[in-house]
């Protein structure tokens, strides 16, 4: 799944490629389709992408011994992960939203960021960021602004698509906006993200274009209502 709210800030071009670039190639096999504790308060259990997938975040879940299969947990964003940031971002911009997005609108909305790590390394002091980590390396990831109860941004690297981890790290991001009081999430969602979650307690309010370097974007703007845990 390519998620994402194109909600970026930054309008500088494309420069290098990031240096986690050959594990992403490796993991995609070629990048084909499209999606989209943390501090102790999420589930730190390891689990394989397929239980991933059935929302089956288990403590010490095992691998098949048949093959080895991507491992995936969920944690707090590290200084380490901001070229794997880089990398995502463009592949999941560039082949995940391919089905909803023209090329030009695609290239336009991945200029918006450079493809460096120094970018994503100065998101990381504005917003909270939770990623899938996968080996090591960071596979997907979402921004939130605490503050103001909103989802900046949310992406997934794009042969992980239908595998849970795009939705894990939204049920993630929610978690910590109730546990900080929030009463209600809003978010600015792409195309392919926003007909995922129209039948997931989602609100839409109606579709804005966004521009990205002379290319307008459609995307909707939708909220959710948090329910509080009840007290124990």
């Amino acid at each position: 799944m390519s998620i994402d709210p194109m909600s970026t800030n930054a309008e500088s071009q494309h420069s290098r490629p990031g240096r986690s670039m050959s594990f992403h190639a490796n993991l995609s096999g070629g990048a084909d389709a499209a999606d989209g504790d943390v501090e102790g308060n999420v589930d730190r259990g390891v689990a394989d992408v397929e239980n991933v997938a059935a929302g089956d975040v288990r403590e010490g879940a095992e691998a098949s011994p048949r093959r080895h299969r991507p491992r995936v947990f969920y944690r707090s964003v590290m200084a380490k992960d901001a070229a794997d940031q880089a990398e995502v971002f463009h592949h999941a911009v560039m082949q995940g939203a391919s089905r909803h997005y023209s090329l030009e609108q695609r290239r336009a909305w991945a200029s918006a960021l450079p493809r460096e790590a120094s970018a994503w390394s100065a998101r990381q002091a504005l917003y909270t960021t939770l990623v899938a980590d996968c080996d090591g390396h960071c596979v997907g990831f979402v921004e939130l602004d605490l503050e103001r109860a909103r989802i900046v941004t949310l992406y997934v690297w794009p042969s992980l698509a239908g595998r849970g981890i795009g939705g894990r790290l939204l049920a993630l991001a929610e978690q910590r906006l109730v546990e900080g009081g929030a009463r209600r999430m809003i978010i600015e969602a792409s195309l392919m993200l926003a007909e995922r979650l129209s039948d997931k307690g989602w609100e839409s309010h109606g579709e804005e274009w966004v521009e990205r370097n002379g290319e307008r974007l459609p995307r909707h703007c939708m909220s959710k209502t948090l329910r509080s845990p009840p007290a124990c």
